[in-house]
């Protein structure tokens, strides 16, 4: 599924920020309605065997802590270091456009290029995962899939306490994280008034998150 997922996610990614010339109105809307939900579904097919890896590693509970924390150390480098390159380069000011965000022609390369390389970062990712098949839990009692199965176990772990804390903590993070992230552009072009020489460094304000990086497999130890 991950192999599978590679190319339709780069290609819809692409595809999202290069709509054809002169579409407008409700091609335009159905464009974007289309597209965004191509990439949606094929980051899904990805991501959910991606995540279930994790855990499929070891079984000891401080070694998988230290895994996921090398996992989300090197996601925050590859945003912080694409949106770095992605201001200075793809969308600079310039003397046609004081905000270089407002380049419509500057998405034409936007696009190719955030596709190619979330194509590229998913394919080694999988690639590069292959080695530990062998050593990954095999069932050898597997069950076939089934819909009632699916609710039956969806149910069973809502009555869990401690999971239905975790899930609404993450889901209220959802929230607050996507509201932040849809709105971030506006407000930093439209009240804050920066262009991308000045947007371009605000990817550096992770103090917090470095921090949390070290910290926490040493509090999950204990």
């Amino acid at each position: 599924l991950m192999y599978l997922s590679i190319l339709p996610l780069g290609i819809s990614l692409w595809l999202v920020f290069t709509p054809p010339t002169g579409l407008e109105g409700a091609g335009l809307f159905t464009w974007l309605l289309v597209t965004v939900i191509a990439a949606r579904v094929s980051l899904t097919f990805f991501v959910v065997p991606w995540n279930a890896l994790f855990y499929e590693f070891t079984d000891d509970y401080e070694e998988r802590t230290q895994i996921l924390t090398w996992r989300y150390a090197v996601g925050w480098i590859g945003v912080l270091t694409f949106t770095l390159a992605s201001w200075t380069f793809i969308f600079p000011s310039s003397a046609a456009f004081e905000f270089g965000q407002f380049n419509i022609d500057a998405y034409k390369v936007y696009g190719p290029v955030l596709g190619g390389v979330v194509a590229l970062a998913a394919f080694i990712t999988t690639h590069k995962t292959r080695k530990e098949l062998p050593y990954l839990y095999v069932n050898h009692q597997p069950e076939r899939f089934g819909f009632k199965k699916a609710v039956t176990d969806v149910l069973w772990a809502l009555r869990n306490r401690n999971f239905m804390r975790l899930f609404f903590g993450i889901l209220l993070g959802a929230i607050v994280a996507g509201t932040g992230e849809a709105l971030n552009l506006y407000m930093s072009t439209y009240f804050w008034e920066l262009k991308p020489e000045d947007m371009r460094w605000f990817g550096f304000a992770i103090g917090g998150a470095v921090l949390a990086f070290v910290l926490i497999p040493v509090l999950q130890q204990r």
